[in-house]
């Protein structure tokens, strides 16, 4: 992958579903106080890019991912799965302005 778009965190393929999916993991420390908070929070519009930019090299290189994965060749969905260890105030917001973001904090996923 190109190193200026950093690594994936996970890669999910649902052969069943026909997709991809690529999970972003986002730890920000914690912090005490409510201002201190939103701002560490703000902090994950900062990713946004660089996400999508992600989610584009995976669809790009899809053929190869097919051959290196010894996948049935056929079209697959790729989606982007943003998760937060704590709920972020912005992780809602982040979905609405994205079609292409899902926000799940880890205790909706272990949960579900």
């Amino acid at each position: 992958m190109n190193q200026d778009l950093g690594d994936l965190d996970a890669i999910v393929i649902n052969k069943l579903k026909k997709e991809v999916i690529i999970f972003e993991i986002k730890y920000y420390k914690p912090a005490s106080e409510l201002t201190e908070i939103l701002k560490k929070d703000k902090k994950i519009f900062d990713d946004i890019d660089k996400i999508q930019r992600r989610a584009t090299w995976v669809k790009e290189n899809m053929k190869d991912i097919i051959a290196a994965w010894n996948l049935q060749d056929c079209e697959y969905i790729v989606k982007t799965y943003l998760v937060t260890a704590r709920p972020n105030y912005f992780g809602k917001q982040i979905e609405t302005e994205n079609a292409n973001i899902n926000y799940f904090t880890l205790d909706s996923i272990l949960n579900s």
